[in-house]
């Protein structure tokens, strides 16, 4: 967490700086209130009215310091968040496909906020508390001494004493931190999950499962919560008790002090102040100690994604030939071989299907040529080069995944083209006129910046697969992987879009299928059926020259 203080090291500087105003003036507006008291004992009333005005002038430059400090803070601790966002955002980006899919979207999308949140609140903004009481505390004791040196031996052996006391719950603290991050993270996923399928409750007329699914999911995270705050009352019992015991004490050694002389009678209100500075602000201080500790096991998670694997070297310009398999094998783990085997070449420009069983390796063998998936045995290459030997992204640069449900943002058409890359008009056009999709998008109202909706609600199927197309398209693509692209699509629109990709001489094109139709057939260069650990290629019906 402190990384985050040192990169905004000039922002918090100049709170510090700030802060030990504030301090300076807590210490002046307690010796001022000393010497009314005095002038009080006195009877001095222009002693007095003087003491009060400098008071009321001490205590004006006070709240306007607060004020500065307060929205400084505010604005620093914004920034410390993004910052600790784009950070978790880069890593997340870097993941490899299976790391990343290890935890569910839900799971990320609770670190970037309910986390995050509790960083802020727990972590960021009690350093600053603690920053601002440590100050005061220092300067209070300092004028303690200066007051007299019974005072400053109280004052250290009362505060170590308050230190110590509530640092006894801080495991019990960082237990209950995390257990209200998972819990936040299991009531998102399962919201998430029955908000998501809303339209299926609706058909089914059981929109009651909402209702029930948040209420069920609440009870554990509510449960954690109150957990978290009984650990954060008794830690504040804890330092209410020595505080007040701290300046009972302080008050009454002071009281000694004046009945034998040594300081003025007045005093009493300095150093009951002072100790009330000292004492009160280190209770708190233990207390938020605690808490920022508790911050450790959040951050612990986002230490504990694994590191990005350095990229190799190779890359990819212009591709001169296509996707060569030979006796290639992947196995999870100790498990059968999905694939076993394997030999086929996918020249460039060729058309081809890939069919078979559930369980014999369709979708594995198109995550391994998509650069997902990296665990193989035998030789992958494309290009002529092995795929362990080539960075991931240079595969990407040539190869497209277009699966069943292709993912829409919201946004507009444009937004969802150049996902924030910068293309002319001219090229998103083109894009979507390959796609067969132009003249759709060009009677929308807006055109390209007309809205898609959430997910692309406002596109059938057929558009969103033709969308997803353009994106590819728009990026010169030349290798597609269909995997099951076309399935809950009616016939037409399957056809269509399937023979959008078969009629283009210049691209490669792999499709897995369980409805080959005959229209398509005749068009493909081979097809390539897929048996459990035991691989075969059967040529088409009609062999394409494509």
């Amino acid at each position: 967490m402190f990384y985050y203080f040192k990169k905004f090291w000039f922002r918090n500087l100049v709170y510090l700086m700030i802060a030990a105003v504030q301090a300076s003036l807590t210490i002046v507006t307690a010796l001022l209130a000393a010497a009314e008291l005095n002038a009080l004992i006195k009877f001095d009333f222009n002693g007095f009215l003087k003491w009060t005005l400098l008071d009321i002038g001490a205590f004006a430059l006070l709240l306007g310091m607060n004020y500065v400090g307060g929205v400084l803070q505010a604005k620093t601790i914004q920034k410390m968040a993004n910052a600790l966002r784009r950070d978790i955002g880069t890593k997340l980006s870097q993941l490899p496909y299976s790391e990343y899919h290890a935890h569910q979207a839900s799971d990320y999308s609770s670190w970037l906020s309910n986390d995050i949140n509790q960083i802020e609140v727990q972590g960021f903004a009690n350093v600053y508390e603690m920053a601002g009481s440590i100050l005061t505390a220092v300067f209070s004791m300092i004028t303690l001494v200066a007051l007299h040196w019974a005072l400053a031996i109280a004052t250290v052996g009362f505060a170590g004493l308050m230190i110590a006391v509530p640092l006894l719950v801080q495991k019990a603290m960082a237990h209950a931190s995390l257990s209200v991050t998972e819990k936040n993270a299991a009531f998102l996923q399962k919201v998430n999950d029955h908000l998501n399928g809303f339209d299926t409750l609706l058909a089914l007329n059981h929109r009651h499962r909402l209702v029930d699914a948040i209420t069920t999911a609440q009870q554990p995270l509510a449960a954690a919560k109150v957990k978290q705050a009984k650990v954060q009352v008794i830690a504040g019992i804890l330092g209410g008790i020595t505080n007040i015991l701290a300046q009972v004490g302080i008050i009454f050694i002071t009281g000694l002090l004046a009945l034998q002389h040594i300081v003025p009678v007045g005093m009493i209100i300095s150093t009951g102040n002072l100790s009330f500075r000292v004492f009160g602000t280190l209770a708190e201080l233990s207390t938020m100690i605690a808490m920022v500790r508790g911050t450790n096991a959040i951050f612990a998670k986002y230490n504990d994604l694994p590191a990005p694997a350095e990229p190799a070297k190779t890359t990819l310009t212009a591709l001169h030939s296509g996707i060569v398999l030979t006796d290639l094998t992947v196995a999870y783990g100790q498990a059968q071989p999905v694939i076993q085997d394997l030999q086929q070449t996918f020249r460039l420009g060729g058309k081809y299907a890939i069919v078979g069983p559930s369980g014999s390796g369709k979708s594995t063998l198109f995550n391994l040529l998509a650069g997902k998936l990296t665990a193989y045995r035998g030789s992958l290459t494309l290009n002529g080069q092995e795929y362990h030997d080539l960075d991931p992204t240079a595969i990407r640069d040539h190869v497209m995944y277009l699966d069943q449900t292709p993912y829409i943002f919201s946004g507009s058409v444009r937004d969802n083209l150049t996902l924030g890359d910068d293309y002319s008009d001219a090229e998103l056009i083109a894009a979507l006129q390959q796609a067969a999709l132009w003249d759709q998008v060009q009677a929308l109202p807006a055109g390209l910046d007309n809205s898609v909706g959430e997910n692309g609600r406002n596109f059938s199927g057929g558009q969103k697969q033709r969308l997803a197309l353009a994106r590819g398209f728009l990026r010169h693509k030349q290798i597609i992987l269909m995997d099951e692209g076309t399935a809950s699509l009616d016939k037409d629109q399957a056809l269509k879009i399937e023979e959008t990709l078969l009629n283009d001489p210049s691209l490669t094109v792999l499709m897995i299928t369980h409805q080959l139709y005959p229209e398509i057939t005749k068009q493909l260069t081979a097809v390539l059926e897929l048996q459990p650990a035991a691989p075969a290629i059967a040529a088409a019906p009609t062999l394409a020259t494509a």
